[in-house]
């Protein structure tokens, strides 16, 4: 019994001794007071300011498309033959009627020959034919003539008539096929295509030169179904002009009225201006505009590289951190902000931007 009452004694004392530290904040060494923990250091103040704007700004819908010539041809061979020279070059400018390229033409030459002769040996039959119809009409009222031998006369002298027209319509025939020897241009414009050189053989069908006119480009464009009650004729768009870092004013001309059942798109055609430096097949983006929409938006030049991420410093209760931002449209000096900035911010970057190195601790955390 006295071992029992001495346990019992020694542990009510263990556990006065541990009230006692417990009020006496024995057990509260590694606590620390709310804001007493010291906060990284952050980054280096930048050298310029600013403050991320929120601004109501029109949407577009993009619609990606080619830039194609309104007029554009084909030149191809209309007979066979042998290349024997080409006159031009892709990017000449040529005149309708311009000479593009000779074909060998020593087998039309022959033919022109045979038919001149054929047509000289007609107006033989024809003169001689002549001649008996004149003397058998005068020897016919003597009755030195029958009437059978007049009216084969006749029939001789007009099958003479018919052998020479004959024989004309022949040689022009034959010129003209010796004509198409020489490829000429059918219009006006720039040569866009060179696909013949001396030595091949040209043959109809077979194209040799493409000519477009550079005065009527245009942009062609494929509009999904759910924009295309967006788009009128005569409407006026916008056309970004991607190679030549320009965007230009461009007129609707014409919508087909049948969508492509395979991407459920309407083809959208654009009349754009005489622009330096386009050409047929680049690259080209229709903007229709859109109801307006809150962007915020930065200078350019406060975006920064971290890999393959952009980053923008933002002054963070007193400190700058680098915060991860995703990008949209750049106007001008400035760039939208999609996500990781609400607008209203401030940020600060260097004149020259530099590819930053993220670290744990001066990196804020993506909105």
């Amino acid at each position: 019994m006295k071992g029992f009452r001495l346990a019992g004694i020694l542990l009510a004392l263990a556990a006065l001794g541990v009230a006692i530290l417990w009020f006496g904040g024995a057990f509260e060494r590694g606590k620390v007071e709310p804001g007493q923990e010291e906060m990284p250091p952050g980054l280096p103040p930048p050298e310029m300011q600013g403050q991320a704007l929120r601004e109501n700004r029109p949407a577009f819908y993009v619609a990606v498309g080619t830039i194609r010539s309104r007029t554009e041809a084909t030149v191809a061979a209309q007979v066979s033959g042998r290349v024997t020279s080409v006159r031009v070059d892709a990017g000449n400018t040529v005149v309708q009627g311009d000479l593009l390229a000779t074909l060998d033409s020593q087998e039309m030459d022959t033919r022109v020959g045979q038919a001149r002769s054929g047509l000289d040996a007609a107006k033989a039959e024809l003169a001689d034919a002549q001649l008996h119809y004149g003397r058998i009409q005068r020897l016919l009222p003597e009755r030195a003539a029958t009437q059978v031998q007049m009216d084969a006369a006749d029939a001789r002298l007009k099958q003479a008539k018919a052998a020479v027209s004959t024989a004309q319509k022949k040689l022009e025939e034959t010129r003209i096929v010796l004509d198409y020897t020489q490829v000429r241009a059918p219009m006006t414009g720039v040569v866009s295509k060179r696909q013949a050189d001396a030595g091949d053989l040209a043959y109809p069908g077979r194209p040799l030169f493409v000519i477009h006119n550079p005065k009527g480009l245009r942009l062609e464009a494929s509009v999904r179904e759910g924009m295309i009650g967006r788009v009128k004729r005569e409407q006026e768009v916008g056309v970004e002009l991607t190679a030549l870092s320009e965007t230009v004013a461009g007129t609707v001309e014409e919508i087909v009225p049948s969508a492509d059942p395979l991407s459920r798109s309407f083809l959208v055609k654009v009349a754009l201006p005489v622009t330096e430096g386009l050409y047929p097949g680049m690259f080209g983006r229709l903007r229709i505009r859109l109801e307006e929409r809150s962007t915020v938006l930065i200078p350019a030049s406060a975006v920064s590289r971290v890999g393959q991420l952009n980053t923008v410093r933002v002054l963070t209760d007193g400190r700058w951190v680098r915060r991860y931002v995703t990008l949209g449209e750049g106007e001008g000096e400035l760039v939208e902000v999609l996500s990781g900035l609400e607008g209203g911010e401030t940020i600060g970057w260097d004149p020259t931007p530099t590819t930053e190195h993220a670290t744990e601790e001066g990196t804020d955390e993506q909105l």
